[in-house]
């Protein structure tokens, strides 16, 4: 299946840029990180990183609210979009992370070689790197609280649900 083509309804403002860091009218940080900086022409893809009160493939299910305290204290240049998880190969930018009912809904721009890899049919799936802050039991773990590091673009994420739904630019 190519993601290319792919038009599946997401709330347009959220795609399209400019992005900014968002808060409430008095200041406070509303719970998702956003950025400013847009690239013209640059692809933007949005999806799903994490879906909540589904256990993955690794034994973990992630609750609601686990993003809540990183998503608030993320910087404003945003978190990395990286191929494969690998440090080495950033290809992008998360310029919209925020957690809803599903769970943690991402936008990112990408750089011309993460453009080249969306468009060349990897498989749509998107996964993060953490640190467990709280969590309890075991296969289940159940993730109450995490520290997000970075969101990747991956072939098969341990979340089979956890995929790009749009791409765009």
């Amino acid at each position: 299946m190519s993601f290319c083509n792919q038009t599946t309804s997401v709330r347009p403002e959220l795609v399209e840029g400019p992005y900014c860091f968002a808060r409430q009218k008095d200041g406070a940080p509303t719970g998702s990180a956003r950025t400013e900086e847009v690239v013209p022409g640059a692809l933007r893809i949005a999806g799903y990183a994490a879906i909540f009160g589904i256990e993955d493939r690794g034994g973990d299910i992630i609750e609601p609210g686990a993003f809540a305290a990183t998503l608030a204290a993320q910087p404003s240049d945003g978190l990395p979009l990286l191929w494969q998880h690998d440090p080495l190969r950033r290809i992008g930018t998360v310029t919209y992370a925020a957690e809803d009912r599903k769970g943690l809904r991402v936008i990112a721009q990408l750089t011309p070689e993460g453009t080249a890899l969306a468009r060349c049919d990897w498989g749509g799936g998107l996964s993060f790197g953490y640190r467990a802050r709280a969590s309890v039991g075991t296969r289940p773990r159940r993730l109450l609280a995490l520290d997000l590091v970075e969101v990747s673009l991956v072939r098969l994420p341990m979340q089979a649900l956890a995929r790009v739904h749009r791409l765009s630019g």
